[in-house]
């Protein structure tokens, strides 16, 4: 008996869904981190009289701390395991949150936005696999866009947080919050989340066979009396697989340019809502409320589009994620100051930047075998995330040229509808 095969045939168990919940749970961590300098930049931009070519630099040393942990830490979890690497994770975002909330200037807030990064970047890959290698056959895509779903969730409950905070403190509280919140869930992986069997098997230690047989037991599954044999190939190969493989870096690689176009249109999009509607005449705690319903909006599209997955073609679904992100990003910037429709705008767009972002991390965990998966979402994540780093720093820079709103969000939005594009034109030729 393969323990492998048992989970991607059996149903789905309460061990298996109890842990894709706590991978939500700390994907939720990740949405809330990675938006606190949003949800702060309006606050921190007016004690600190700092253009928005500063914060934007702020913001992109960020998503460079993110491209660095899913590219360098990242990959570890293959050898060390996902679980030692979600605990690192964890610890590495608290302390960062933990700097930004007592900055006193721009260089201690760039060096808590780059620990705080590098922990974000580190932790995505894990939970991508660990939510992939726990759900059976028939639900996988299913599970990975839900574990996906925790992000607008994470951006929701902090925007909505946030606000509260903001109409009683400043925008240290925010950050004062994250690294609590953070703190105290560097616990559920250790009490709730094994290793993954996958990994065990593939990377095989004096310990492997009891962890194994103790999942099988909370499984109702019989114990081993040995682990399945490791094939000679799977034995030898690591990380640098993916290079030695043209179909699967070609893969690779595509998917990399789709995922960086669409996180610079994203990551435009995140950091950017709370300014434009305090320009439009607005107040800070309502900015971080409009920001909060993009990711109401973006709960709805990702599971909207989890549920499609089970019927229809992933692939084809993100094409039109990503064309319909672009659309309505040029919308939401010539939509008047008005709060109603301001919402309206944004919960449309955050179903489909976040439906589209959650759709391309089931792609990612398909494309990619066990022993080099976390490093393949982590090659995917890390280079990807250069669309997020050189985002902040093209918009910050035009804004600063004078440029409206309106029209700095037309440049940015094609980055999501090349991604449409590339997408399209990759399935046509596949057929």
């Amino acid at each position: 008996m393969d323990p492998r095969e048992v989970i991607a045939a059996l149903p789905l168990t309460m061990f298996q869904l109890r842990i894709i919940a706590v991978l939500f749970g700390l994907n939720a961590l990740d949405g809330f981190d990675v938006l606190a300098i949003a949800f702060a930049a309006p606050g921190i931009t007016h004690d600190w009289a700092i253009s928005p070519a500063a914060l934007g630099f702020v913001i992109s040393l960020g998503l460079f701390g993110n491209g660095f942990g899913a590219l360098v830490v990242a990959p570890f979890a293959d050898k060390i395991g996902r679980r030692p690497m979600i605990f690192c994770s964890l610890a590495a975002m608290t302390c960062g949150m933990l700097i930004c909330a007592f900055a006193t200037g721009l260089g201690t807030l760039s060096a808590g936005r780059l620990l705080t990064g590098i922990g974000v970047g580190a932790l995505v890959p894990c939970i991508s696999a660990l939510s992939a290698e726990y759900a059976n056959r028939r639900y996988r895509d299913l599970a990975v866009m839900v574990m996906a779903v925790g992000f607008p969730v994470g951006g929701l409950v902090g925007g909505g947080a946030s606000a509260l905070l903001l109409q009683h403190f400043n925008w240290n509280a925010i950050f004062v919050a994250g690294s609590v919140a953070t703190g105290v869930m560097m616990l559920a992986p250790l009490v709730f989340v094994p290793e993954s069997i996958e990994h065990l098997i593939s990377r095989p230690s004096s310990r492997s066979l009891e962890r194994v047989n103790d999942i099988l037991r909370r499984l109702h599954q019989p114990p081993l009396p040995s682990l399945p044999a490791v094939g000679p190939e799977t034995a030898r190969r690591a990380g640098l697989d993916i290079f030695m493989r043209p179909a699967l870096l070609i893969l690779a690689l595509i998917i990399t340019l789709i995922y960086g176009l669409h996180n610079a249109t994203l990551y435009y999009a995140l950091n950017w809502i709370p300014k434009i509607v305090v320009d439009l005449g607005l107040s800070q705690s309502q900015a971080a409320s409009v920001a909060a319903w993009c990711s109401g909006g973006g709960i709805v599209g990702a599971l909207a589009i989890a549920a499609l997955s089970a019927r229809f073609n992933t692939a084809g679904l993100t094409v039109v994620l990503l064309l319909g992100t672009g659309g309505l990003l040029c919308a939401f910037a010539r939509t008047a100051g008005d709060m109603a429709l301001l919402v309206a705008a944004s919960s449309a767009l955050g179903a489909f930047l976040y439906g589209a972002q959650a759709s391309l991390y089931a792609l990612m965990t398909k494309s990619f075998p066990v022993h080099v998966r976390a490093t393949g979402v982590g090659f995917v994540t890390g280079f990807g995330r250069l669309g997020g780093v050189i985002s902040p720093l093209a918009s910050g820079h035009l804004l600063g040229l004078g440029l409206h709103y309106a029209q700095v969000s037309t440049v940015m939005a094609l980055g999501s509808l090349l991604g449409g594009g590339i997408l399209l034109l990759h399935n046509v030729l596949k057929r």
